[in-house]
């Protein structure tokens, strides 16, 4: 089921939907453990200013934080969105 943004609670996600100017939410869903480059390469290229700059990357693991090469992952996406704002 698609829905608004506006019809999210707001006091879960909306401070982060205003500030990435979040049309849509986007989900990746991984089946699998461990994520790869491309994984992220391929969230990165869906998030745009007309969409918005929000996204999720979800994937079963039992680990509850990132490891380091995820967090490299997720840092040069928010440097590539920043500079493309």
């Amino acid at each position: 089921m698609y829905r608004r943004v506006s019809q999210l609670s707001r006091p879960v996600i909306g401070l982060k939907v205003d500030h990435y100017q979040a049309v849509t939410l986007t989900f990746e869903c991984k089946n699998k453990d461990t994520l790869e480059p491309s994984d992220f390469h391929q969230i990165e290229a869906r998030l745009n200013d007309g969409t918005g700059n929000l996204g999720f990357i979800c994937y079963r693991n039992a680990r509850k934080e990132p490891i380091r090469v995820e967090i490299e992952q997720l840092r040069s996406i928010t440097i590539g969105v920043m500079a493309r704002n």
